[in-house]
């Protein structure tokens, strides 16, 4: 429905050129549109890509990391291990300079 809009809104203004309001509105929907598909590349990968495919738009550039789907890095018992290790060295009189 957004890339719809868009589309009318863009044709309008491409014959009204000095619209102001309707270019204002034009770029808040463009920039909706891109921060939904952002969401998308994080959340649902495989249907952020069919509904690329089926709108016809330009894919979302994967320039940062928080575009790609979080991957839990550490477990656990790995990060009680570094805790445990890391009070250790505190208790000791270790300075960590």
């Amino acid at each position: 429905m957004m890339t719809e809009r868009i589309n009318r809104v863009s044709a309008h203004l491409s014959a009204n050129k000095k619209d102001k309001h309707c270019k204002r509105s034009l770029s808040g929907l463009t920039v909706r549109r891109r921060k939904i598909l952002e969401y998308m590349t994080r959340r649902d990968y495989q249907g952020y890509r069919v509904a690329v495919k089926e709108l016809g738009l330009r894919p979302v550039p994967l320039v940062y990391s928080r575009h790609l789907p979080k991957v839990r890095l550490q477990t656990h018992k790995q990060i009680n291990e570094r805790n445990r290790h890391l009070k250790n060295r505190v208790s000791r009189g270790h300075k960590g300079h």
